[in-house]
């Protein structure tokens, strides 16, 4: 499942709807101060975009793609976000090892999957305690022994809360069990809202 946001976001859209996408970040800035947050939303609403704004309240984060091919989009749209604002980092299995370099306070955004995160925690290489934020994309997929699954262990045993972004038209049920498995305690739902963002309450 892709949003809109890869091919559709210019300028001038995330300067429009930059007023909507930060009253949403701001909400899940408060519910993440008492439990895990599941983002959902549909095609095109932003939801990368509202994490990218969360982020920015939070802290230092880590950023969570399903599949490394995702992870070079999701930086450039970090950058017409926040152009060179926010420190920015990409660790994937294409990384070398002087590449991985996770406990640099700089990069205020690393994007990474979660299986080469979990690899690189068990070597010792990764000191969790200092991110502030775990954002899981496409959180749908933390099922079964899924590496999300793992880094959401990782981020509860550190105390790290968890924002989990899944796509609308999901069903309830398979949402609870995923809800269960990464302990959500909220729900910031934007489901049947437009690309246009219009509706939205701020």
């Amino acid at each position: 499942i892709r949003d809109l946001m890869y091919t559709g976001f210019d300028e001038r859209i995330i300067a429009e709807r930059a007023g909507p996408w930060q009253s949403a970040a701001a909400r899940i800035h408060g519910l993440l101060a008492t439990g895990n947050v599941r983002l959902t939303a549909g095609t095109s609403v932003g939801k990368t975009v509202i994490a990218f704004h969360v982020a920015e309240l939070v802290g230092r984060t880590l950023f969570f793609v399903p599949k490394r091919v995702i992870s070079p989009s999701h930086r450039e749209l970090f950058g017409m976000v926040w152009g060179n604002m926010l420190g920015v980092r990409t660790i994937t299995g294409a990384s070398g090892l002087a590449e991985r370099v996770w406990n640099d306070a700089c990069d205020q955004v690393i994007f990474s999957t979660a299986h080469v995160f979990v690899e690189e925690c068990a070597r010792g290489r990764v000191d969790v305690n200092r991110f502030r934020l775990f954002v899981l994309d496409e959180g749908h997929h933390a099922t079964g022994r899924h590496a999300y699954v793992h880094a959401e262990f990782l981020a509860r045993s550190a105390g790290i809360p968890l924002l989990v972004i899944t796509p609308d038209g999901a069903s309830e049920s398979f949402l609870e069990t995923i809800d269960s498995q990464l302990e959500v305690r909220h729900l910031e739902d934007l489901s049947g809202h437009t690309g246009d963002f219009k509706n939205i309450v701020t």
